[in-house]
């Protein structure tokens, strides 16, 4: 007896994800335009902090690039959280509601604000 008992049902198509995975990347990528928008200074500051590191290594390396990352993730902090909720919008409603679109120019407002200073 060769073969096994149980054989592919030919009937049978696996469910098809492509059009939730498209949703997912188009939200992920608008959410995103907003946060690189809110965020460009803290991002130039990052990168600059991590340039003047060039040439170091070993303990003084990590260090000084673990403190210029958490100073960024607690500089983006607000950011962070505004990007997962409009992720969450976009899926919901498929869309940027109003609300959100208002409170991400109060973000980009109190960010020149911050910088001004």
């Amino acid at each position: 007896m060769s073969g096994s008992y149980y054989s592919a049902n030919p009937h049978y198509a696996a469910p098809d994800y492509s059009e939730q995975r498209e949703r997912v990347e188009a939200a992920e990528e608008t959410a995103g335009r907003y946060f690189v928008s809110a965020t460009k200074e803290q991002h130039a500051a990052f990168h600059r902090e991590m340039s003047d590191l060039r040439g170091l290594i070993g303990p003084r390396y990590d260090r000084a690039a673990a403190a210029a990352t958490r100073k960024f993730r607690e500089s983006t902090e607000a950011a962070r959280e505004l990007c997962e909720e409009t992720f969450a919008a976009i899926m919901e409603h498929g869309e940027v509601p109003e609300e959100l679109s208002y409170k991400w120019d109060l973000l980009d407002i109190a960010n020149v604000m911050q910088a001004a200073e």
